[in-house]
């Protein structure tokens, strides 16, 4: 049972950081005015950054909930 647990776990973490990624490339293109590619589109330097957000901060339930405002879903 521990290891299905860690797969779920690290499939939450990639679907969060997913989530970050947008949001960081979200905000990126409204900081440079450009329009946004469609969801779930996020450039490579947004994603290494949502990854080292997430590995470093983490994240709980209201965050998911948050990104996922965010982001349309």
């Amino acid at each position: 049972m521990s290891e299905l647990k860690n797969v779920m776990d690290s499939m939450e973490q990639q679907a969060v950081t997913a989530l970050m990624a947008r949001v960081m490339y979200l905000r990126w293109c409204e900081h440079k005015g450009f329009e946004p590619r469609p969801y779930p589109y996020a450039d490579a330097g947004s994603t290494d950054y949502a990854h080292t957000a997430i590995e470093y901060l983490g994240y709980d339930d209201d965050a998911i909930e948050a990104l996922r405002e965010r982001v349309g879903q």
